[in-house]
């Protein structure tokens, strides 16, 4: 790495860079080169004068200085640090590391990281108390161990980035441990197919989540993901996942219904505690998975009902902790479990792969009304 220059060696005709103290000034930002790798870092302009004025910030892709050209690929320390007036972010793909306080205090409402990213510190964006809407396309980030990186995005002790939407791009293959924990304003996630695993805790305590799907693909959740998510209702977990993690679920009052594949083998210790408002679990599983003890506690076993195949049903009755549910019934034979309201026509509902339909003499149709072809 090149020493950095304390002096100012030359001054270039306006248009050209200059190189400066703290850097190397290349169009309206400083940067950091790395001569042997051809690489540039963006630095900050002076720990006393840190671009007061920049609105938008633009980081390209690669910049050239004194006919070589450098990728940029990261964002260094305090870089934009305090830049209260910062409102926009554009971060390149090439981009592979952000540090601390790079972009502390900074005021832009949307952010977009690059694919290249692979590490951030959990404090890169403290103070970012107007983040509403982030794209995540980063397909190898280091996972965040024990915060997350939004936790001191807020202002005060503990406070959170207020970001309500979280949009993870095409190709993303796991989204990193604690990414989104303790988000208490999201509301709305999409995960593309290409996701496979979810890291532990990466939304434990995102009260306000009221709905996720998992695509088919995902192999791995990691515990405690999705703990006290109080507001989620349902879910259908995918049919290439195998295990159910310590305490994925605990706490999610209000889980009304659970789909088992039947790929999952293992249920871990306390995977649904505390889920009291649990009325229906649909099993698809033919062998009763391995249920570790305390994996339902707090599960209201005689009023929960357990659905599983037909010629289980007796496997269920004698395999521990399923024995527990005073209820356990074919899913195949499932009907009538309500009356519902359709067209003014008392229509009886049935499951199918454990989504609720109305069967309606020989046509099944969606509760939104549309025939099931």
């Amino acid at each position: 790495m090149k020493k950095k220059i304390f002096l100012v060696l030359f001054a270039a005709i306006a248009g050209t860079s200059v190189l400066f103290a703290d850097g190397t000034l290349i169009g309206e930002l400083y940067y950091n080169l790395n001569t042997s790798k051809k690489t540039a870092t963006v630095t900050y302009q002076s720990m006393d004068e840190n671009y007061p004025d920049m609105t938008t910030v633009n980081i390209p892709a690669v910049v050239t200085y004194d006919g070589v050209t450098y990728t940029v690929t990261a964002v260094g320390q305090n870089a934009f640090m305090d830049c209260l007036n910062i409102t926009s972010v554009t971060l390149p793909d090439g981009i592979t590391d952000i540090a601390r306080f790079a972009f502390r205090m900074c005021s832009f409402t949307s952010l977009t990281i690059p694919a290249s990213l692979k590490t951030m510190d959990y404090d890169a964006f403290f103070g970012c108390d107007k983040i509403t809407s982030l794209t995540w396309n980063a397909v190898k980030c280091n996972d965040f161990d024990i915060n997350s990186p939004w936790e001191y995005a807020g202002v005060g002790y503990n406070a959170t980035a207020p970001i309500t939407t979280v949009v993870f791009g095409d190709g993303v293959q796991r989204i990193p441990s604690h990414l989104l924990e303790r988000i208490g304003t999201l509301t709305s996630v999409t995960i593309p197919n290409s996701v496979t695993s979810i890291g532990g805790a990466a939304f434990n305590e995102c009260v306000n989540l009221t709905a996720i799907s998992l695509p088919d693909g995902i192999t791995s959740i990691g515990a405690g993901a999705f703990t006290s998510c109080e507001k989620l209702t349902s879910i259908v977990l995918p049919s290439s996942l195998t295990t159910i993690d310590y305490t994925v679920f605990m706490g999610c009052t209000n889980l009304q219904s659970v789909t088992i594949p039947n790929s999952v083998t293992a249920i871990k210790s306390y995977a649904f505690m505390e889920c009291n408002s649990l009325k229906a679990i649909y099993n698809y599983g033919e062998t009763p998975a391995n249920a570790y003890t305390g994996s339902f506690d707090g599960v209201n076993k005689s009023t929960c009902k357990l659905y599983v195949p037909k010629n289980s049903i007796n496997a269920y009755k004698n395999a521990p902790v399923w024995r527990d549910f005073y209820s356990i019934s074919a899913i195949e034979d499932v009907q009538a479990l309500e009356n519902a309201e359709a067209d003014n026509v008392r229509s009886a509902k049935v499951i199918i792969d454990g989504k609720v339909y109305i069967n309606r003499g020989d046509k099944v149709f969606t509760l939104q009304g549309q025939e099931v072809k």
